[in-house]
């Protein structure tokens, strides 16, 4: 069973990294007959060109990294795999990685047809960082304020007798003995009323 999937994550993974490199290749020569097709200019605006620089650098990394990663290990004797590497098809991180790769290919294309404004669209990758870290992180943001109010409550979850007073205002049970001898008083019952009279002030 394990060896079965280490050899479908390598499969995987081999297919991810060919599918990577044609994508990568097919996007930019794009990107260039586009430009000679629209008459677009070869070298974009300032501010283009920075972000185009930015995006082609940052998705070279993250294509590399996922290349590193994802390669799979085989024995050289006999060629079996050996280490399948990271999956791929992975959530978090690597769906990032994935993400940011996608949105500068599609800003690359994009951009050779509609204009160099098209590349304010690669500004949602840090947007789309920062929304996946806040993902990674919530359950521990979350843990740490269910601790701290649980170190903050009473012991047993229970409030003092005069902090429920002060808090509902309602009053303290009373026992069955005292609820008779109300009962009582309600009625007019002369002997208790006589109790009542006999206590010191």
């Amino acid at each position: 069973m394990a060896r079965a999937a280490t050899k479908k994550v390598a499969g995987n993974n081999d297919q991810y990294i060919a599918n990577l490199k044609k994508g990568m290749a097919v996007a930019n020569l794009s990107a260039i007959l586009l430009r000679v097709i629209f008459r677009r200019p070869r070298v974009p605006g300032y501010f283009a060109l920075f972000i185009n620089v930015a995006a082609f650098a940052v998705s070279a990394a993250v294509s590399n990294h996922l290349i590193t990663i994802g390669t799979p290990k085989k024995d050289p004797r006999t060629g079996y795999v050996t280490v399948a590497g990271a999956d791929l098809d992975g959530r978090g991180i690597i769906e990032w990685m994935w993400d940011t790769i996608y949105i500068t290919w599609a800003c690359t294309i994009l951009s050779a047809i509609l204009g160099e404004k098209i590349w304010y669209l690669w500004l949602t990758v840090p947007a789309i960082a920062i929304w996946k870290a806040y993902e990674l992180f919530k359950p521990f943001i979350s843990g740490m304020r269910g601790q701290a109010a649980a170190s903050g409550a009473p012991a047993g979850g229970q409030t003092t007798g005069a902090a429920a007073r002060a808090g509902g205002g309602q009053e303290e049970p009373m026992s069955k003995r005292q609820a008779k001898l109300k009962a009582r008083m309600d009625k007019g019952d002369k002997r208790v009323q006589q109790v009542e009279r006999r206590r010191p002030a």
